[in-house]
């Protein structure tokens, strides 16, 4: 996590030094928890793996990979690749589905789906922490509308949009560390 934070801080400053764009994506296992508390960790564990592969068998499209949460993956995308950020996640969304967990004591074989929220600077964000903040807001909303989506903060603009209120940054920090520690939600 801190590892891929401080690459993210560096390649932002690197664009914002170019006058060019990164994309962000926060990937999200859908139904962790469930999978965890039903049929242990060690089924969660395997899902993690799937995902993960899934998501290596595009490395070529972004710049990091990082375990980011106890469910979440984040993918920064340099800025030749950026733009095309959805697209790959499309691929690891296409790529898991064919793969489903067969466990001893499901009845059925289960489906391995995530949610995805995609955050570009500057487009989306004047720094990191705003940048994250969009992509976990994005991520928010991919995982309201039933998870397995993918979600793009905002629209797509060609131009930068007008920045994030103190009130959204502080809005999708909450719902990133809601979504980490159940200890921490009310």
């Amino acid at each position: 996590h801190g590892a891929a934070v401080t690459q993210l801080t560096q390649l932002v400053e690197q664009a914002r030094a170019d006058a060019t764009s990164i994309g962000i994506a926060l990937v999200d296992l859908d139904n962790f928890r469930l999978l965890n508390d039903v049929h242990g960790s060690e089924a969660g564990d395997q899902a993690l793996l799937i995902v993960a592969d899934a998501l290596r068998a595009e490395q070529h499209e972004w710049t990091a990979l990082a375990r980011f949460g106890p469910d979440e993956f984040l993918a920064i995308a340099p800025p030749a690749a950026a733009r095309e950020l959805p697209a790959a996640i499309q691929r690891v969304r296409d790529r898991l589905e064919g793969h489903h967990l067969e466990l001893p004591a499901a009845s059925e074989p289960l489906p391995i789906t995530i949610s995805t929220g995609v955050a570009y600077f500057p487009f989306h964000a004047r720094g990191v922490t705003e940048l994250i903040s969009a992509a976990t807001i994005a991520l928010g909303e991919a995982k309201a509308a039933g998870g397995n989506e993918l979600e793009i903060a905002d629209a797509w603009s060609s131009e930068p949009r007008t920045p994030h209120t103190t009130f959204d940054v502080l809005q999708g920090l909450v719902l990133a560390i809601d979504r980490k520690d159940r200890y921490t939600k009310l």
